[in-house]
């Protein structure tokens, strides 16, 4: 009687053109729209006037009120082609066993919480629970699972930023293609802005890039950067902003560092890499200028021919940390390798299988390379002897050995700290090797290495000079 009385009033008052829910029936929705609500005992009902009733100005909200179940055949279950709509799942789940989508977004603006005390609230489908195609679509909340195609995609090509996640949950089945798939590579369509994917099972953050394929073969659930229970990997600080990510999520916005505003990238954790089998991990390209501090942590990879590859930008690596125990190593061959750009190594250990550092006479096309003399400056590091060496320079039939700058400073066995001399005959060093200053110190004074090195006192600073260079005490040179 009272429904029956709410739904004459609602019908008398002219509030809206929709089809709210009969005296008899159980309600499975609430719709809010201006204030007003109304209710109904169809879901398909509840959102479609949802997206005709709502716009900017006056958006809609639609609540679930219990567990729906679809069996009928068509293209999607529920579908907002158009206004800006919210879908509280309130913790319950929508769930469909035909061939057909959960939800799909086709025009509209929608935005899916779980507004409920345990955060239940589901999407299932047989074949895909979150379709997107055109519009908006903003992800707060829920868990999306499918059971034989996709739990998440993206059709057609939507603009970049036109999915933002921040929260949810997305499985990914043994017998369905991923958790998330987007069209064409493109996962700049996805906005993560404070926000990652962290696996699930294994609580590492998911990295996701523009070329990394377009599935996502694991479970994932989406994390605020500044949740202390999860533990990122890296951080990026670009143009003054500083947000958590992963390794190569930070190498990514890292590209947008200049000369006057380099990018830092700084690791707050152990980080291997063990699923991109791509060519380089990560890498500086042109017009990059970027600043990675090891921070006493190691970045590896085990499936990459590279580590860490320059390619035309400006890479420059120190390791702030108290201990100075950074590492870049490489299972399968090297660490670190520079094509074209600049680099400039200050710290850090480089192990790899064939060598520490290399550098190419030739690009992928056999193209010969232009070596530019000190475009690799050392003035720090170890790198340790692969199967081949631990640093190869380009070999042109001549000294390339000038490529690196090393002035002031020097190479010593990084087993017995003898001096290395370098065979300009030759393009590999075939030992560890570590990067010292020319003139050392002791506890008791200086220790000074070479006849023409002369000590003297300016401004009470021991100053050493030594072949018309000066160094301070501990061995840097000074301008």
């Amino acid at each position: 009687m009272k429904k029956s009385l709410h739904f004459a009033l609602v019908m008398a008052m002219g509030m809206m053109a929709m089809s709210p829910a009969s005296a008899w029936a159980e309600d499975v929705a609430t719709l809010n729209v201006s204030g007003h609500t109304v209710s109904y005992d169809n879901l398909v009902t509840a959102v479609h006037a949802a997206s005709i009733e709502s716009n900017a100005e006056n958006p809609a909200t639609v609540t679930v009120l219990a567990d729906v179940s679809n069996t009928e055949g068509g293209q999607y279950f529920l579908e907002v082609p158009s206004g800006v709509v919210t879908l509280d799942l309130n913790g319950h789940t929508l769930s469909m066993t035909s061939n057909q989508s959960v939800l799909a977004v086709t025009g509209g603006d929608l935005t899916i919480v779980d507004n409920s005390a345990n955060k239940t609230g589901k999407l299932y489908g047989n074949y895909c629970a979150l379709d997107f195609q055109m519009g908006k679509l903003t992800v707060c909340g829920g868990t999306y699972e499918g059971n034989y195609s996709l739990s998440a995609a993206t059709w057609g090509i939507p603009k970049p930023g036109a999915i933002a996640l921040r929260g949810g949950t997305f499985i990914y089945r043994p017998n369905s293609v991923c958790a998330i798939g987007v069209n064409y590579h493109q996962w700049n369509v996805l906005d993560l802005d404070g926000y990652a994917l962290m696996d699930i099972d294994t609580h590492e953050i998911v990295e996701l890039f523009n070329g990394d394929g377009s599935y996502l073969e694991k479970s994932v659930k989406v994390v605020s950067v500044d949740d202390p229970e999860v533990s990122f990997p890296a951080s990026v600080t670009v143009g003054g902003k500083t947000t958590k990510c992963g390794v190569k999520g930070a190498f990514v916005a890292a590209a947008a560092g200049t000369a006057e505003s380099p990018a830092t990238i700084t690791l707050l954790d152990d980080y291997i890499n063990t699923a991109d089998p791509y060519n380089s991990y990560v890498s500086v390209e042109s017009g990059s200028v970027v600043i990675l501090d090891l921070n006493d942590h190691t970045m590896g990879a085990t499936k990459t021919g590279y580590t860490i590859s320059v390619k035309g930008g400006d890479l420059t690596i120190v390791d702030n940390g108290i201990n100075k125990t950074g590492k870049v190593t490489n299972d399968k061959s090297i660490p670190v390798h520079y094509e074209t750009g600049s680099l400039a190594i200050y710290g850090g250990t480089y192990e790899g299988k064939s060598h520490g550092l290399y550098m190419p006479g030739c690009d992928m096309n056999g193209q010969e390379l232009e070596v530019v003399p000190g475009s690799v400056v050392l003035r720090g590091g170890t790198f340790i002897m692969g199967e081949y060496s631990s640093i190869q320079v380009p070999n042109f039939d001549s000294n390339h050995w000038e490529i690196l700058d090393m002035e002031g400073y020097k190479f010593v066995d990084a087993n017995t700290g003898e001096d290395v001399v370098i065979n300009e005959e030759i393009s590999v060093i075939q030992q560890s090797v570590k990067v010292v200053p020319e003139v050392s110190t002791s506890i008791n004074g200086v220790k000074i290495e070479g006849s023409k090195a002369v000590k003297t006192i300016e401004n009470g600073q021991l100053v050493i000079t030594k072949d018309g260079k000066r160094y301070n005490a501990a061995g840097q040179m000074m301008k």
